[in-house]
């Protein structure tokens, strides 16, 4: 580079295929991750406790990350993870075609140097819309896009750590969407809700 210029020398090519190798490395880390979070990962049984607390509004704040440690780690550090078991909670999409869709969006974004923001905030922006609804809070207004639009450009951590904490919180309260889980069996193993049944104990779900 500039050493070689200084001395009157060529610069060497930069080798093409770093990105890749360095890619391909940090989704296969990811990967592994995913699957040991989603072979080890178990939620309590929801109660009958007071789901009403989490319809209305988010019952935690944007900026409240530190409120739950566990959660702020993992939407720090395995963002994609965190947000599609947020994703495979509610139904709105398997975790894995919601972990692929982040990842790939994530390495778009981190080798266009942050021009195509849009395509990630919009991702966000509208499962975070869809998690609005399941909750009875008020969605797709201008107000509401807006807010949420800002949360996922400049601070997605503390959206994923927010509507994680939620989710969550509502699901151990026995709220009402996730009924498919405390409705089917094949979920309920030893009092517990678990999200892989078939890693867990090698029978299929019912």
């Amino acid at each position: 580079g500039i050493l070689a210029r200084a001395r009157g020398k060529a610069p060497e090519p930069d080798n093409p295929a770093a990105p890749l190798v360095v890619g391909v490395f940090y989704l296969t880390m990811f990967v592994v991750a995913a699957i040991i979070y989603r072979i080890s990962k178990v939620n309590v049984s929801p109660t009958s406790g007071k789901p009403d607390q989490y319809d209305g509004d988010w019952r935690f704040g944007l900026f409240e990350c530190c409120g739950d440690f566990e959660i702020c780690l993992m939407a720090c550090c395995c963002a994609p993870i965190r947000w599609a078991d947020n994703m495979d909670m509610l139904k709105l999409i398997t975790f894995w075609l919601a972990f692929i869709v982040y990842v790939i969006l994530s390495l778009i974004n981190s080798r266009a140097w942050g021009l195509v923001p849009g395509l990630y905030t919009i991702l966000g922006l509208v499962y975070r819309q869809q998690i609005r609804r399941k909750f009875a809070m008020e969605a797709y207004t201008c107000t509401t896009c807006t807010c949420d639009c800002l949360a996922w450009s400049f601070c997605s951590c503390c959206a994923i750590v927010q509507e994680s904490r939620h989710i969550e919180g509502a699901c151990k309260e026995g709220h009402d969407a996730f009924r498919h889980l405390r409705d089917n069996p094949a979920y309920i193993q030893d009092g517990n809700i678990v999200r892989d049944p078939m890693a867990q104990q090698g029978t299929p779900a019912r």
